[in-house]
């Protein structure tokens, strides 16, 4: 449950809109009436929530320097509060008397002569519900303050007023020198005994700002200036809960999502209720509206979603007159069922290590996370768990507390056979203070004498030293550079926890993509953790897993890539699910070797996949990335990615297949995304079979042939596809592969008039051998039935036979008209297999005609009624160049010039003007050759005449 607030207009056309978490209140300012000095107090719709109203309009009632029931809290021998000397003394000021007001004519002025400075409201002056929510707010502008800064603070006291445990909340610090800023405080109601709110108005020197002061620290701090305060307020809310029934918010089939929803509202006024739930893509799911009447509702409701996702449901809160009240949010995630009861054919020791690759990471993970991170990982098929073990502690007492909430967490994880790595994060502070250690730094620590650690870590290596081996120390983003110093400690690090872990893998945070230095122990075994940034291409995790390639192919070491979470609120919950997705497919093609095997302790983690909202009543949500990642799980075990396939500009795409050892159940496939925003077309010929399209969350969709496309031998289909992977099940894996690996070797074609030779390349990944003919439809106008001789290929059809699991290479030569352009030209292959059941199969491949060392670029520009082809001619060679140059426009002869000894990474400009041509010519497509006399290379581009 993540409560989000509604419009409360509270006093003084103060409006508080909260439209996002209580921690991320959203307020805005109501316009100033034009008279502010006739302005009244703007109640809300309904009166009664605004608890006490504060506007400081005391001019003819009190006659006194503070407002009534507020007293200044400054040291004193009867109250020591050290910080705040007594010369600062807040005053009630009015606008004819030289002070400054939000509206109307009084307000508070906080003065600083050096120190902190407050105003305390009196207790018992604003008695409370004890159950009751509130939000309390006040208007502040500060003047000539460079470091101090303004804040409110709200606390709960008991009927004697004191302070009751965990009660109390500070707003933001401001500094406003300019206009007025509105500031909150939510105080949320439960607290046992609760009987009054006390409010503080604050003015804080740097010292004061922080909840623990260091007194050995010089601080800066202002010598003038004050902090005003105007329009104080205590508004009350209802509580508004929105849950669901699952643990964690994540539901998986064949169970179906459940909301629950909770309003208590203490003033008696009829509410109504609204929730409207979105998916990742922020399109509409389902709607609910309800009167709910007064007092207190609870009820459940099952949202009509018929897709499997990421979604968010958002409850709005208003009076029966319409006035909003209040909101409240939940994140929540609708998952399918886990592999371990819906992959066949994959044997149970490649499924466990294929689901160990995927994982989890906690960096943080408080009582209320720990509880359902087992359940998580189940839901999820994460097959690995890091969890963090000095997270939040301080002290040896709460260091005992950790290890006694972490037991039944890695109790569960290890009943359910997943991997667990636990984190050495910061050093606890006393441990720190004792040893004169840097907190943020435990590598240089463990490494010295365990007398002083080990106590703290003893209870968890005795219960789980025989079954935990993974041990890091330091956070994944606290990265170290391999260094013969580093190695040292390492094997410092590991002698001491061998003591009660055998053969321990040491975690080892270093630099992204950063080799292992050849100065490490090779008897001690470590695990690289690199952490990617969310800014990371999912190319960079490709590139980490080929840098530790040789590191874990020989065993040396692990590698632990951790992967950041995307911020939600910037690139939305789909394009951050799709991007983990993209780094996790790039991992794998990089993990997945000819022979069939992964490399070994290479695997990828999600970093904080559950986050905590709210103060005290915590929501636990899940980040979108986890519905990609269950299904993730579902596509990749028990599967390698053994290449690309041909699927044209624009698309990345690669070919699934089985594992060895699995069985003909487990079957291929394709997964294809758009490397760009843009949606692209995938077009192809994946098998005779029914083909079946699997998103981004696990939703299955027949794929029906195109009908453009399906003969009665190529049932054909036309894709789209988006930035987000897309997953295409059911295809002929052999066929996808034969077709894959059909190249044209080199892939380019000088342009000259020389014959050239190349070869067409070809793999065999049945399990017998294959025979056949392939014969080349293009160029040559065999596809289209319009002939062009202007390419001659021989022989332009031949037979072929390769051996199972065989490539072979098959000549041929290539020549082509002198003027054909520079360019990708397509070439399409139809190939016919004997005895197979296949038909015709046509492949297309894209052939370069360049010239490396020549660059042409044109433009057509029109200058009255003159045509000029501008042409900047750059050599990219490495000796000077000599061009003759030609330009052909239809119906003109030809104009020609020269270059003579370009010099090498240079350019040059050369203009063919067509005098009274530029109506005639345009339209038209104006060519222009750059020929070398040397290498009889010949450059042809052409430009259309605007």
């Amino acid at each position: 449950m993540t409560p989000q607030r509604g419009r409360v207009i509270a006093c003084l056309g103060l409006a508080l809109a909260a439209g996002s978490t209580r921690a991320q209140q959203r307020i805005e300012i109501m316009p100033a009436d034009p008279n502010p000095g006739a302005q009244d107090i703007a109640r809300p719709g309904a009166s009664n929530r605004v608890v006490r109203a504060f506007d400081f309009e005391e001019l003819s009632t009190n006659p006194g320097e503070v407002p009534a029931h507020w007293f200044r809290a400054q040291d004193d021998p009867s109250r020591p509060r050290p910080g705040f000397p007594a010369w600062n003394r807040a005053e009630l000021r009015y606008t004819g008397e030289g002070g400054i007001a939000f509206a109307g004519s009084g307000a508070v002025e906080l003065p600083t002569s050096g120190g902190s400075t407050s105003l305390l409201l009196a207790q018992g002056v604003v008695p409370v519900f004890q159950n009751a929510d509130f939000l309390c707010s006040a208007l502040v502008k500060t003047s000539k303050l460079r470091h101090a800064r303004a804040a409110l603070v709200a606390r709960f006291l008991d009927a004697r007023g004191q302070l009751l445990p965990n009660a109390e909340s500070r707003s933001q610090l401001v500094l406003s020198e300019k206009a007025w800023t509105p500031i909150t405080v939510e105080l949320i109601g439960g607290a046992e005994n609760a009987a009054y709110i006390q409010l503080e108005l604050q003015l804080l020197q740097p010292q004061q700002q922080g909840e623990a002061p260091d007194p050995s620290r010089v601080w800066p701090q202002d010598f003038e200036g004050s902090a005003w305060f105007d329009n104080v307020s205590v508004v009350q809310l209802p509580r508004i809960e929105l849950t669901t029934s699952a643990a964690a918010n994540i539901t998986s089939q064949p169970e179906t999502p459940t909301l629950k929803l909770l309003v208590r509202d203490l003033t008696g006024e009829p509410l109504r209720a609204k929730i409207e739930v979105v998916d990742a893509h922020g399109r509409p799911a389902d709607r609910f509206e309800q009167a709910l009447g007064s007092g207190f509702t609870q009820m459940d409701w099952s949202p009509r979603v018929s897709r499997l996702g990421w979604y968010r449901a958002i409850m709005h809160v208003t009076t029966d007159k319409g006035a909003s009240v209040g909101q409240a949010s939940i994140d929540f995630l609708w998952t399918g069922r886990g592999p371990e009861t819906t992959i066949t054919g994959v044997p149970e020791s490649i499924l466990t290590s294929d689901l160990a690759r995927l994982g989890l990471e906690f960096e943080h993970a408080p009582a209320s996370l720990l509880t359902v991170i087992p359940t998580t990982a189940r839901q999820i098929s994460a097959g690995s768990v890091a969890l963090p073990v000095w997270h939040a502690v301080s002290t040896f007492e709460q260091s005992k507390a950790s290890t006694a909430r972490l037991t039944p967490t890695i109790d569960a994880l290890l009943s359910d056979r997943r991997r667990v790595t636990l984190v050495l994060g910061d050093l606890p502070d006393s441990l720190a203070a004792s040893t004169r250690a840097d907190p943020r730094n435990p590598w240089s620590l463990l490494a010295t004498d365990n007398k002083s650690w080990q106590p703290y870590l003893t209870p968890l290596m005795e219960r789980y030293g025989q079954r935990i081996t993974h041990w890091q120390i330091g956070d994944s983003h606290d990265a170290l550079t391999p260094s013969a110093s580093l190695s040292t400690d390492l094997q410092a690090i590991a002698r001491n926890l061998t003591a009660l872990v055998p053969a321990p893998v040491v975690g080892v945070p270093t630099p992204l993509g950063a080799p292992w230095s050849a100065t490490t122990d090779p008897h001690v075994p470590v695990s690289l953790t690199q952490h990617i940034p969310a800014t990371a291409t999912p190319q960079a995790v490709s590139l980490a897993v080929r840098a530790a390639g040789p590191m874990l192919d020989s065993g040396a070491g692990e590698l632990r890539l951790v992967l950041a979470p995307h911020d939600t609120a910037n690139v939305g919950p789909l394009a951050a699910a799709a991007q983990a997705a993209k780094s996790a497919i790039e991992f794998w093609a990089a993990a997945s070797q000819p022979d069939g095997r992964m490399l070994p302790g290479a695997s990828l983690s999600l970093a904080d996949p559950l986050q905590l909202r709210g103060q005290r009543r915590q929501s636990i949500l899940p980040r979108p990335e986890l519905g990609a990642w269950h299904n993730l799980a579902q596509r990749l075990a028990g599967r390698r990615i053994t290449g690309t396939f041909a699927a044209g500009p624009g698309i990345t795409c690669y070919v699934l297949s089985p594992a060895p050892g699995t069985t003909a159940e487990r079957g291929g496939a394709l997964v294809a995304w758009s490397e760009s925003a843009d949606p692209v077309t995938l077009t192809g010929d994946f098998g005779r079979g029914a083909l079946t399209t699997i998103d981004l969350f696990g939703n299955r969709e027949l794929l029906q042939p195109a009908a453009s496309l399906a003969t009665a031998d190529h049932p054909g289909v036309n894709l789209p596809l988006t930035s987000a992977p897309l997953f295409i099940e059911g295809v002929d894996i052999n066929l996808i592969r034969f077709t894959s690996s059909i190249a044209i070797d080199p892939p380019t074609l000088e342009s000259s008039n020389e014959q050239h030779d190349r070869e067409v390349v070809i793999f065999n990944p049945w399990p017998t051998g294959i025979t056949g003919q392939f014969t080349f439809l293009e160029p040559g106008g065999f596809e289209t039935g319009r002939k062009d001789r202007t390419w001659r290929l021989s022989p332009r059809a031949q037979s072929f036979s390769v051996g199972p699991g065989k490539t072979e290479r098959f000549p041929f030569k290539v020549a082509f008209s002198p003027v054909e352009e520079v360019g990708p030209k397509p070439f399409v292959l139809a190939f016919e297999l004997s005895g197979q059941d296949y038909g015709t199969i046509e492949v297309r491949r894209s052939v370069e005609v360049t010239v490396d060392n020549i660059g042409v670029d044109l433009t057509a520009t029109i200058q009255g009624p003159d045509l000029i082809i501008e042409g900047t001619f750059s050599n990219r060679g490495t000796s000077p160049l000599t061009l003759e140059l030609t330009c052909f426009a239809e119906g003109f002869p030809r104009s020609k010039a020269t270059i003579t000894d370009l010099p090498q990474r240079n350019n040059v400009v050369r203009r063919f003007t067509y005098p009274g041509a530029a109506a005639k010519l345009k339209g038209q497509r104006i060519m222009v050759t750059a020929y070398d006399p040397e290498t009889k290379a010949r450059v042809n581009k052409s430009v259309v005449v605007p």
